[in-house]
């Protein structure tokens, strides 16, 4: 990606992301933070990972792009397609608070309505509810929230009023 224009890009190498480095990106002006990695299960397991440790940082924005199914990495996206796609998957990216309430609906989708008991809602709820302590930002807990109380209607309870996102900018 660098060799072909977007100089802010940069490589893991691997699933591991240590919080130097972010502090140290932070020292060069960096406020947003968009993760890419590896569209196989590994790699969608340490973007979990990493969203949940990066939320606690303060100052940082995380996005999460989305690779087509058909592409390993971005590296092969780039090859394959040209850097115009893979710039137009990291302007699609979804913020952290959507991401994780993707997957955490994706997990309670999975259960029937019989087996969505009182108990497994309240205990799926105080889950999304501890999760979203750990964001930093207002506008990640609303998009959260928002995307879970879709599915867990319950979940609307622990919204950000819209006016106080206004206030938050």
């Amino acid at each position: 990606a660098q060799a072909r224009g977007m100089p802010s890009v940069v490589t893991l190498n691997g699933t591991y992301f240590h919080k130097d480095t972010v502090a140290a990106m932070q020292a060069q002006g960096m406020q947003q933070l968009t993760l890419c990695l590896d569209n196989d299960r590994p790699g969608q397991e340490a973007t979990y990972r990493l969203i949940k440790k990066l939320l606690g940082i303060p100052d940082v924005q995380v996005f999460v792009a989305h690779l087509p199914s058909s592409c390993k990495d971005p590296d092969e996206l780039i090859r394959n397609q040209s850097i115009d796609a893979f710039r137009t998957i990291v302007d699609q990216a979804d913020g952290a608070g959507r991401y994780l309430a993707d997957i955490y609906k994706s997990r309670i989708d999975a259960y029937t309505p019989e087996q969505l008991t009182d108990r497994k809602r309240a205990d799926m709820l105080d889950y999304c509810q501890e999760t979203a302590e750990l964001m930093q930002r207002p506008m990640d807990r609303h998009q959260f929230f928002t995307s879970i109380a879709e599915i867990l209607p319950e979940a609307a309870l622990f919204m950000i009023p819209p006016q106080a996102l206004q206030q938050q900018g």
